[in-house]
Order: C-alpha cells, then sequence, then structure tokens
C-alpha cells in the first residue's frame, strides 16, 4: 500500500539504491564484467555438457549447475541497474524494483542454494565413480538423474519460499509523486515498526520466519559445507589407498 505525500523533494544521497560508495562502484563496473563473463563462460560450458558424445551423469549434473549460475547472474542485473542515475532516478524503474526487489532476492538465493547441492551432488557421484567405476559405467537409468536435479530444485525453493514474506514494506511518493521512495522492515522485528507503531503480525507467524532462517542457514551453508568437506576427504583417502597398492603391487612385480 503506497502513501502519498508530500511537497518534500528527496536529495541524491537520499534517492540512491546502493549501500556506501565501495559497492556503488563494485556493482557500476565489477559487476557487469563478472556477468557478462559468467554469463558467456556457462554458455560455453553448456554447448560441450550437452553434446551427444560428452553425456554423463556427471555432466548432466555439471549442465544443471551452468544453468543455475547463468539464471542467478541475470538476476542481479536489476541491482546492477540500480546504481547507474538514470535508473536511480527514474520513477518506472524505481516502482518496478521496490515491488520485485523482494522477490528477487529470493529467487537469487533459491537458485544459489540449488547450486550449491547440485556441488555436492557432483562430488557425491565422482566418489562413487572412483569407488564403483563398472557400476558408475553400467547405471544407464536415465530418469534418476534428471530426477533428483528436480528434487534438489524443488526442495530448495520451498526452503527459500518464506523469504518471499520476509519484509513487509511500504511506499510513499515525493516531490509532487516524481520520486518514490521505499523503506522495509524484516516481519520478525521486535522493535520499531513503521509510524512508531506496533509489529502487527503475530508471534506465531515470526517464529515461523525465524525458524524458516534457521532451516535456511543449516540446509544451505552449515549443512553442505558439512557433506562437500567429508565427501572430499572420503575421496582423497580413496586415491590415497589406491595408490599404495598400485605402489606395492608394482613392487610385487619386481
Amino acid at each position: 500500500m503506497s502513501n502519498n505525500a508530500t511537497n518534500i523533494c528527496l536529495t541524491n544521497q537520499q534517492m540512491r539504491l546502493h549501500g556506501n560508495e565501495l559497492e556503488k562502484y563494485l556493482q557500476r563496473f565489477l559487476y557487469p564484467c563478472i556477468v557478462i563473463l559468467g554469463i558467456t563462460g556457462n554458455v560455453l560450458n553448456l554447448t560441450v555438457l550437452l553434446n551427444r558424445s560428452m553425456r554423463s551423469r556427471s555432466n548432466i549434473f555439471l549442465s544443471a549447475l551452468a544453468l543455475a549460475d547463468i539464471i542467478f547472474l541475470l538476476l542481479l542485473l536489476p541491482n546492477i541497474l540500480a546504481t547507474y542515475p538514470m535508473f536511480t532516478s527514474n520513477y518506472i524503474y524505481r516502482y518496478i524494483y521496490f515491488h520485485i526487489k523482494i522477490h528477487l532476492l529470493s529467487l537469487t538465493n533459491w537458485v544459489s542454494s540449488a547450486a550449491i547441492w547440485l556441488v555436492v551432488a557432483v562430488c557425491a557421484d565422482r566418489l562413487i565413480g572412483i569407488r564403483r567405476p563398472l557400476h558408475a559405467k553400467t547405471d544407464c537409468n536415465k530418469y534418476r538423474t534428471p530426477l533428483l536435479i528436480v528434487v534438489i530444485v524443488t526442495v530448495t525453493g520451498i526452503v527459500n519460499f518464506y523469504q518471499h514474506f520476509q519484509y513487509k514494506c511500504f511506499m510513499r511518493n515525493y516531490c509532487h509523486r516524481t520520486q518514490i521512495y521505499s523503506r522495509c522492515i524484516p516481519i520478525n522485528n521486535d522493535g520499531r515498526w513503521f509510524w512508531n507503531r506496533t509489529n502487527p503480525y503475530s508471534a506465531t507467524y515470526r517464529n515461523f520466519i525465524d525458524i524458516s532462517v534457521t532451516v535456511n542457514a543449516v540446509t544451505t551453508i552449515i549443512l553442505p559445507i558439512f557433506l562437500l568437506s567429508f565427501l572430499n576427504i572420503l575421496l582423497l583417502c580413496i586415491l590415497r589407498n589406491r595408490r599404495d597398492l598400485l605402489l606395492v603391487s608394482t613392487n610385487q612385480r619386481r
């Protein structure tokens, strides 16, 4: 709900859509290069990984990971554009941006979470391939890998879905409706609310948001780090044992 207001005109400092000056220059100059290079590199990866002769379970995971990276980079574009003056001061762009920025944040985190779990899947698949190479070559169920990718995307989407409703945003028009400004407050905020009112959301709903934040942190950060560390340590141990067996076999032949 928008609050139409006054004849007050906001300054350029008040109208900015970025944080400090460092953030502005990073988003304005560095991030566009990262987006261009990242999308170009991942498109090239997809042209190779989706080649018929390159089809494998690991490459399907890597293709999904490349696609997730492309989507992630595209979702950064509205934030990057918001640092340029022609967009920062544009009423229509600000109006659209204020309406979608929370949903962009949720979608970006969703894609990021899916990419993290796809990396875990790639590591697990490589470990299986090294431990049981015959099984990896004979496992020809063409639906299993796409199904696992769908499960990863679905579960991470559910875990991050609460972020669409994590903030409450209000907009207000200034300077004879030529400027628009928005402010967002977390739903689970127990401090000051808009216009010094009390938080209108129930304790149950705020607790749900708190629990969702914790679940998201565990499933997106803590658990993947633990699994990746465990899988890589196990992989190194298997490779070391295999090397030792090869050395013993070579010495026996001598």
